[in-house]
């Protein structure tokens, strides 16, 4: 699933802190609005020199995070003031989806499944996770099927693009860019690269006007710096808006509605997917 040699590079902090308060607002609202979700801390050093450091209310905190050690998780979550802090040795995103994927199985009920994901976690952190409140359940995922999904989408020596538009946002490279993700993946289908649009301004992504004719500029920019892309999927914030005030058993149907309307563009658009779609019960 994930290379050894994994590289997370050029990464839009604006990208980043946007998904991150979307998310805090969805989990927020589904809770009624009755808790205020606390934000984290999340370090990426290699040997103690912190190589990123991200909060995901204040955006990039690397300028003022230089070293971390694990006796160190603490006095960050009280400075910053967030629920967790995870301090991630380059490397441990290997160990962790081995060992989900090695424990988490259909037969587990949730009690064993959270006792998986809490533990690999741990491990996997290898500086360790601070945590005020006791770890958050995960619910009903089953990281055995994440995986075997993984394995059959993921493609050989080509790359994912997503980008999602938003005319009010402005990244950091002066797009209107609300996030944005391109994955890599190596010959034998493990993901090698994480990146975003910001690296992608050296192969002339420098303006967008329309983003339904233009989103070709950045697929041809991805594709001359990381090869052949498998899948892009493109859209502007206010379809994802229009989809989440719908009920959930509308939102499939919705969604298929959005692609032939070209709100949603995918493109390439692979035939596998084309299968997932048409069968439509993953989905709803």
């Amino acid at each position: 699933m994930i290379s050894e040699d994994i590289k997370i590079v050029d990464l839009d902090d604006s990208h980043l802190l946007n998904i991150a308060k979307a998310l805090k607002a969805e989990v927020e609202e589904s809770k009624g609005g009755s808790e205020q979700i606390k934000p984290d801390l999340i370090i990426i050093h290699e040997q103690g020199r912190v190589e990123m450091a991200f909060h995901t209310e204040r955006g990039n905190l690397s300028g003022e995070i230089k070293e971390v050690s694990a006796k160190d998780l603490q006095s960050l979550a009280e400075k910053y003031k967030v629920s967790k802090v995870f301090c991630l040795e380059k490397g441990a995103l290997k160990k962790i989806a081995r060992s989900l994927q090695a424990g988490a199985g259909p037969d587990r009920d949730l009690a064993e499944d959270d006792f998986v994901i809490y533990r690999s976690s741990r491990d996997g952190f290898e500086s360790g996770v601070y945590d005020r409140n006791p770890f958050a359940r995960a619910g009903k995922i089953n990281f055995a099927s994440i995986a075997n999904l993984a394995k059959l989408v993921a493609p050989s020596d080509e790359s994912m693009v997503f980008v999602m538009f938003d005319a009010g946002s402005r990244d950091l490279s002066g797009l209107p860019i609300f996030t944005s993700l391109i994955l890599h993946f190596n010959k034998d289908r493990q993901l090698e690269l994480v990146t975003t649009t910001k690296g992608l301004a050296r192969q002339g992504l420098d303006s967008i006007y329309d983003w339904k004719t233009d989103y070709k500029k950045i697929l041809k920019a991805a594709q001359n710096s990381f090869g052949a892309a498998a899948m892009g999927i493109f859209a502007d914030m206010d379809s994802l808006r229009e989809l989440k005030t719908l009920p959930q058993s509308q939102r499939f149907r919705a969604f298929m509605d959005l692609i032939k309307q070209g709100k949603i563009i995918i493109d390439p658009f692979p035939l596998k997917l084309r299968l997932l779609l048409k069968a439509g019960g993953i989905f709803s």
